[in-house]
């Protein structure tokens, strides 16, 4: 999580330009110290505009279409999973059956959208290992930079492996 929306806004827990110290802060003020039910409320949010914005990009590769706000009654397949779709509309079929189809696409987009997040996290941890053995920069008042372990650890993920420097020989037969 990069931030929450408060008050109609984005509060980026990754403002470059603030300080570690500050942007640690602003994460404790706006979702740490908020009680549950909040955090429960600002992450339901994050995971509801992330699956508006797979929405969006469906409706742009042609997998679905949908009308300008993408109202769940509007979402159509085009290339979507036949087979699956079909499974997915039955089980909506008795809540609503003049949308069913909907609710089946808008369930298969976050569906997608929840495992990719998920994903992503976990081959982080997989070739960066736990952030929990991360190192931690500190002074006298706490945690200044959470954040500079894990940079490091991140060339294992970006590195392609071959010598990207232009003045060495690149021969990967060796």
């Amino acid at each position: 999580m990069t931030g929450v929306y408060a008050n109609g806004k984005f509060i980026n827990f990754n403002d470059p330009r603030k300080s570690a110290k500050e942007c640690l802060q602003l994460a404790k003020d706006y979702f740490f110290n908020a009680p549950k039910d909040a955090q429960k409320m600002f992450l339901s949010d994050l995971i509801n505009r992330r699956v508006k914005e797979e929405i969006e990009t469906s409706k742009k590769l042609g997998l679905i279409t949908g009308n300008d706000d993408n109202s769940i009654w509007s979402l159509r397949n085009s290339l979507l999973d036949d087979n699956e779709l079909i499974e997915r509309t039955k089980a909506y079929t008795n809540i609503d059956p003049n949308n069913a189809e909907g609710y089946a696409i808008f369930d298969m987009i976050a569906d997608y959208t929840i495992n990719s997040i998920i994903s992503i996290t976990e081959i982080e941890k997989l070739f960066n290992g736990s952030p929990a053995y991360y190192k931690v920069k500190y002074d006298e008042n706490g945690i200044i930079d959470s954040s500079v372990d894990k940079i490091k650890r991140l060339g294992a993920l970006t590195s392609t492996g071959l010598n990207n420097r232009l003045d060495f020989n690149n021969n990967p037969i060796r």
